[in-house]
This record gives structure tokens, sequence and C-alpha cells, in this order.
């Protein structure tokens, strides 16, 4: 299958409040996006005064148009969709990736059973549950990708904003599992406060977020800055990230949400099973990576 990739320019944009406190106190962080006739780029992000939030502001409006620019077909020209569910060597090192988690949510916090996938995108992750014996779900904006999922690789999968859909045929969860996708919602609130509904009194949450102020960001942000750096962005691009995490940021969207924080840490894409001394000092003690893994749970 071949995507054709048109430009993509908003319809039209919002002016916003933070997405985490709603406070309109803000400075201007960063500027990304293609360029303009004005010679400046598009979007911009700003960091909230209160909370430090980092959040696009203004936004593109947040409406069906931008909702399938953005995600309608985004994983459609993956391996795994073409070869309908036949798992070749790179969807399996993306399956063993994914199963370092599942074992750590099983060794550290004693966890299986029921797990639910938000963005599941086209299913790998669900695949690595069910091999590891969890009961897998899928929940993705993306409607052919949840038809590829119940289609091609047999598992249960549903398409729609998580925050209003009803999962009650689905039962109480022992595990939410969502990765790099709570970013790209407009309302996290809503979406903590529908983790409280969905998972068990004991059951855990995993959040796999970007980490906003990872020392290679910083760096990387400096020397665009200075234009020692160009910022590449390719024209068919949606500013997806409407807002960028952080440790702090998150730790104030958890307590505000009334989730106890159990562990943070920073992972590598190329994150192994034994990972050496080396690994586990940069990424889980120090949190230098530019990748954040939050384990928590609803506050007793």
């Amino acid at each position: 299958m071949t995507l054709v990739r048109e430009e993509y320019i908003p319809k039209s944009m919002e002016a916003v409040n933070c997405t985490l406190c709603d406070s309109n106190d803000f400075s201007h962080h960063e500027n990304i996006g293609p360029l303009t006739e004005s010679g400046k780029r598009r979007y911009d992000y700003v960091k909230c005064s209160k909370c430090q939030n980092v959040y696009l502001n203004p936004r593109p409006t947040y409406d069906e148009d931008y909702l399938l620019s953005a995600y309608d077909q985004y994983g459609m020209g993956n391996d795994i969709v073409k070869t309908k569910g036949v798992i070749n060597d790179k969807e399996r090192e993306i399956l063993n990736r994914y199963q370092i988690t599942l074992k750590q949510l099983k060794s550290e916090f004693n966890k299986s059973g029921s797990i639910l996938d938000i963005g599941c995108g086209t299913g790998e992750f669900l695949l690595a549950a069910k091999e590891l014996g969890w009961k897998p779900h899928g929940i993705d904006i993306s409607a052919p990708m949840c038809q590829h999922i119940r289609e091609n690789l047999d598992l249960e999968a549903r398409s729609g904003q998580f925050h209003e859909m009803d999962l009650s045929s689905w039962g109480k969860m022992d595990v939410i599992f969502s990765s790099h996708v709570i970013e790209h919602v407009p309302f996290p609130n809503a979406w903590m406060q529908t983790f409280h509904k969905v998972l068990k009194d004991d059951g855990i949450l995993c959040l796999n977020i970007p980490n906003q102020y990872a020392p290679e960001k910083i760096v990387q942000r400096t020397l665009k800055k200075v234009r020692l750096r160009k910022d590449e962005w390719e024209n068919w691009r949606t500013p997806d990230h409407l807002y960028e995490p952080h440790i702090e940021s998150m730790k104030y969207l958890h307590e505000k949400n009334n989730f106890e924080i159990l562990k943070i840490e920073t992972y590598s894409s190329r994150e192994v099973e034994n990972p050496s001394p080396f690994y586990n000092f940069f990424y889980k003690n120090l949190k230098f990576g530019s990748k954040l893994r939050i384990f928590s749970r609803k506050k007793k």
C-alpha cells in the first residue's frame, strides 16, 4: 500500500489554556514546524508558568479534519499490515522490546491478567502480551488499524476516543498501558480520570512518553536556536504532540488526578532485557533518556 502524503495546512487554529492546569499564564518555549512565508515556523510551544507544562499554543483545531490528517492511516504502511499479521524479524524485535515491559510488570509489580493498550496502533503490543499469557484489549483512534487487528491478528480492538467509550463489557483492567499517546490528546485530565474508572483498585497504569528535558533534547533545542542544527520538518506532518511531557509536569498530572507514582525511569529505543550497568545508571538512575516510563496506581 502506497500512502500519499500531502502537505498539511491547518484549516483553523485555536488559542488554548494549559492542557494540564488550565492556566493562561505562559512564556515562549520553542518555535517548530515548516517555514512560512514570513520566515517564521508555523507552530509555537509555550511553557505554563504554573505547572511548567510545555504545550502547543495556538494549535490546529482539534476536530475531525485534524484527526483524519494525523491518525486515520498512520500505521497502515507497517510490515505487519502488509503481511496480514505474519511476523517478520523486524516485527519480532518490536515484540521482544514490548515484552521487557510486560515482564517488568510481573516481576516488579506482580501483575498479570487483563491489559488494555490505548493507542494500540497495528497491534504489536497486543501480540506480545498474548504470547506471555495476558488477556489483551486494544483501543485506537484509527478505525482501519483496529479492523486490521481484529481481522488479521484475531484480537479485540475498538476505535474511538478513549474517554468517551463504554468499556464495561471488557471489565476492569489489571493494567493499562499507553505508549507515546497521551501527549497527542488535548484532554489528558479526562484520560486520567477514565484510567481511574477502567483500572481495578489495585491495577497499574504504565505510561511511555517523551522526556522534554532529556539532555539530548536540551542540546538539540540549543543548537537550533544558534542555527547550528537544522530543524527538519516534513510538510505532511501534523504537530501531533499537543504538549511535551517531562518529569515535573507528569508528577503534577498524576497528583492532580489522584494517582500515586510508583516508579519513574527513562529508556532507549534499543532497550534490551538485561541492560549493562552503564545503561542502568544513565537511564534508570540519572533518568537522562529521551523517553520516560511511569508506573502508577490509584491512590487509596
